[in-house]
């Protein structure tokens, strides 16, 4: 058992059926604020057929992000999380 599949049990979600429900829910929700953080934050992104952002840079480069992990890949370097995406195109981290 995953430590999800503990989280969720202990939350009353009884079977699979119910584990997977809560985990779509989770990475619906985690789209949906990466939407709401790029847009408010004004950068530039295309969402592609598979559900990847292809997110650009002030520089032309494309950073692959990935919402239902929060992984995201620029040259090499993996980060995680869609505010700290933010802040590695601001410059504030690497």
């Amino acid at each position: 058992m995953t430590k999800m599949q503990e989280i969720f049990e202990r939350q009353g979600l009884d079977g699979s059926q119910g584990y997977e429900e809560a985990k779509a829910a989770r990475r619906n929700k985690n789209v949906a604020a990466a939407h709401e953080v790029l847009t408010r934050n004004e950068i530039t992104y295309r969402e592609d057929s598979s559900g990847v952002f292809e997110v650009k840079a002030d520089d032309g480069r494309t950073i692959a992000y990935y919402p239902p992990t929060g992984e995201w890949v620029d040259r090499g370097h993996t980060g995680y999380g869609v505010r700290k995406l933010v802040r590695h195109l601001k410059g504030e981290v690497k």
